[in-house]
């Protein structure tokens, strides 16, 4: 996999850290950083891992994530023709407390932060106002993207917002692990091959009894749970943007048996395939 394109680097003497990835090839592996970061999907569509969410992304989505909480990002697989383009402002802590934290003025954003934790989403309604704002970071110089930043945040906490994640850390921030990381980079780069928990645990260097405890603790899942995420995400793709039948995105999504596919899709998404297919289609008659 080639490297993601990155247009802008870090300023050491700034906060502000603003960068934009544009690549037909999309994987920014299970990390976690001592920073906040602003995620902006400007272009494409794919899977995302938020704590122990796993859910699609698409062009328009912002996500306010807090320091330490684990993400992941996956393009979907035939979207690197048209490629993806995210724009991310990262800004330690010592945002928070060197510079909001003097003035009363700034309580509405330390507000915003603190909710951070859960990943704030940015509704549909604010996105628009947005947009601008955070492109033009790129061409400001730091005194500039400051400025700019405290007005983002502070546009953001003048509106309604909900979290991604329920208001327990313990769920879903799990203490990071490279012999974690390793297997959960390789489902997300791998999904539609077959996998077992042997190869999983070769991976991470584990015994193969060790590995679920070993997930459980990173991602709140089982292996084959986070395996039956990550690939009815992707059959949700392919029902919404292909004629496929339900039989051909069942086997283009990783499972051989079309029963167990329906099974573990409306386990996960309360729908039949093909239900879930009608409903899509409806909603943008």
């Amino acid at each position: 996999m080639q490297p993601i394109v990155v247009q802008k680097g870090f300023n050491v003497d700034s906060f502000i850290d603003v960068k934009v990835f544009d690549k037909g090839s999309y994987l920014l592996p299970w990390h976690q950083h001592d920073a906040f970061e602003l995620n902006y999907i400007v272009r494409g569509v794919g899977q995302r891992m938020i704590g122990n969410q796993i859910d699609t992304f698409k062009a328009g989505d912002m996500l306010l994530l807090g320091p330490r909480l684990p993400h992941a990002w996956k393009e979907h697989d035939q979207q690197e023709l048209q490629g993806i383009k995210a724009i991310t402002v990262k800004f330690d802590e010592a945002f928070q407390h060197s510079v909001l934290n003097t003035m009363h003025e700034f309580a509405p954003i330390l507000s915003l932060l603190n909710k951070a934790s859960s990943a704030v989403v940015i509704p549909d309604t604010l996105q628009a106002k947005l947009t601008d704002k955070i492109e033009n970071l790129l061409m400001q110089t730091p005194a500039r993207q400051l400025l700019s930043v405290l007005d983002i945040l502070l546009t953001i906490s003048e509106h309604e917002t909900t979290t991604l994640l329920p208001d327990n850390k313990q769920v879903y921030q799990g203490v990071e692990s490279q012999r974690a990381k390793d297997a959960i980079n390789h489902i997300f780069a791998t999904y539609l091959e077959p996998l077992d928990v042997s190869i999983l645990a070769d991976i991470a260097g584990v015994h193969p009894s060790s590995l679920g405890r070993l997930f459980k603790k990173n991602t709140g899942y089982s292996p084959t749970e986070f395996i039956n995420q990550v690939r009815v995400n992707h059959a949700c793709n392919l029902l919404m943007t292909t004629k496929l039948s339900v039989l051909e995105i069942s086997s283009q999504s990783g499972y051989q048996n079309l029963s167990y596919f329906n099974r573990i899709f409306k386990l996960l998404k309360g729908d039949s395939p093909s239900a879930y297919k009608k409903k899509i289609r409806q909603s943008f008659q």
